[in-house]
């Protein structure tokens, strides 16, 4: 069994401490969070570069193919 040797102070003061801790990690995660979201719209546009590019590529790849000599 556990025994409560805390004072209501030094409670009050680990409470203080943990929430302190607590807001500097949530502090952190948005940070984390928003790099994450400046990723993720990066990706996207050079995903949809390389879906243009893939088309372009196709589209004289198919002009090529389909020529004929005259």
């Amino acid at each position: 069994q556990m025994q409560n040797s805390m004072s209501t102070e030094e409670m009050m003061g680990a409470l203080t401490s943990n929430v302190t801790t607590m807001s500097s990690n949530v502090n952190v995660m948005q940070g984390h969070m928003t790099t994450m979201q400046a990723t993720v719209t990066n990706l996207k546009t050079q995903v949809g570069q390389l879906s243009q590019a893939m088309n372009r590529l196709e589209a004289k790849n198919s002009i090529i193919s389909s020529y004929e000599p005259p």
